[in-house]
């Protein structure tokens, strides 16, 4: 398998990689195997596996806290399938222990939803739900099982294994006809919508490239579709300074990403059409849009920034004073018009308007280091704490950068470059 991984064609590499993989896995058992076997031995551990025979919830119950304990229901089954190798567990224990390790696996879905989207939380409470249900209907019938998978090998660690795969996909059949039902039980138990944020193009179309003109003008719109998207994330900003919500600041997550996803295609697509032949103003166009879907992506990720400083500022406890407050909102304020301004610069082309985007800038940037002084003799003064100070100054900061990205993309439309 190592040989064949090292090889440059990827083909043999993948299966190389298969080979390795497998083999790792029967070594890892190997060693698994010979770790139990001194088990077998132990009059405690004897005695401990036949209570789990006798009394199967047992079984569940530390197959499921093993297996919550390595978030691997994998590596939990190995483990029960290496301690059949070594006649350690007899198969009614061996199915208990399994059944627990498909219930404790489920911490890890769990685990991972926490703090995530409402989607994430729904899959792992279906997660859990198949899980738990699969366990309640085979649980009254682990004998009966267990006859069922002794018939389908002769070996103790082959039949483990054919026990684990039955419980799944008879758990599948079974569920399959209710999934309907456990899709209106789990909205019903999680309720709320789910956050819904626009990703990839809808104007750009390479059908169009052979018509430059036509295809430039899709590249406009879909690049003041993504800067609107961006203006949205500042103005979420606004509101979760006034009032943290975990739902506000996914989205503006999600937005992000977005908006990253759209410039990498607008730009892909703006380069298409620079290789065909351009006449000068049609080459200008293509330059102006490059330019700003840079700017705009820019202030994605300064307006992506705010959310984080934001979040940390809740995380840690931190709180502005009420002039630190009425000094963001107005800049926020300041810096929304101004971007706003550079987007009506892009739908319009209008001179006045990219010239009072242009003087906006300039007040802005006054306005930090108006901030950043005000903020000072606050600190002088005892009515501001000094740990709040770094991050309202870095959301200052960030917000002076989008005023800066507002003046390139309207001083870029008017100059045509």
């Amino acid at each position: 398998g190592m040989a064949l991984y090292m090889l440059k064609k990827k083909r043999c590499s993948y299966f190389g990689q298969i080979l390795l993989g497998f083999g790792l896995l029967f070594l890892g058992m190997n060693l698994m195997s010979q770790g139990v076997s001194p088990l077998k031995e132990s009059q405690y551990f004897i005695d401990m596996m036949a209570d789990f025979g006798d009394i199967p919830i047992l079984g569940v119950l530390m197959g499921a806290a093993f297996t919550a304990l390595i978030q691997s229901s994998s590596a939990a089954t190995a483990l029960v399938i290496s301690m059949g190798m070594e006649g350690a567990v007899s198969l009614n224990t061996a199915i208990a222990l399994i059944m627990g390790a498909n219930i404790g696996t489920c911490i890890t879905a769990f685990l991972a939803s926490i703090g995530s989207s409402l989607a994430a939380k729904r899959a792992a409470l279906s997660h859990i739900l198949f899980n738990v249900i699969g366990v309640a209907i085979f649980f009254p019938f682990i004998s009966q099982f267990a006859l069922l998978a002794a018939t389908t090998a002769s070996e103790l660690p082959r039949q483990i294994a054919n026990a684990h795969s039955l419980f799944n996909v008879i758990t599948v059949l079974i569920l399959l006809p209710f999934s309907g039902i456990m899709v209106a039980a789990i909205k019903m138990l999680l309720r709320g919508d789910e956050i819904k944020v626009d990703s990839g193009t809808e104007f750009i179309d390479e059908r169009t490239l052979d018509t430059p003109s036509v295809a430039t003008d899709l590249a406009r719109r879909e690049s003041i579709r993504m800067a609107k998207m961006a203006l949205k994330m500042i103005r979420s900003d606004q509101k979760l300074l006034k009032q943290y919500d975990s739902k506000i600041m996914v989205s503006i997550g999600k937005t992000e990403d977005s908006i990253d996803e759209i410039d990498n295609l607008i730009e892909s697509y703006l380069n298409k059409i620079a290789e065909k032949g351009l006449s000068s103003r049609q080459s200008n166009a293509v330059s102006v849009l490059l330019h700003n879907i840079s700017d705009i992506e820019r202030v994605g990720d300064h307006a992506n920034n705010i959310s984080e400083l934001i979040e940390k500022a809740k995380s840690d406890g931190i709180t502005f004073s009420k002039q630190a407050m009425r000094e963001l909102n107005d800049m926020f304020s300041m810096v929304m018009k101004s971007y706003a301004g550079a987007i009506r610069v892009m739908e319009t082309s209008d001179r006045k308007t990219a010239e009072r985007v242009l003087e906006l800038e300039m007040q802005i940037d006054q306005m930090e280091k108006d901030m950043e002084s005000a903020h000072l003799k606050r600190l002088k003064k005892g009515a501001c704490k000094p740990h709040a100070g770094p991050i309202y100054l870095d959301i200052v900061r960030n917000m002076e950068r989008i005023s800066d990205h507002a003046h390139n993309i309207a001083y870029a439309v008017l100059m045509g470059f």
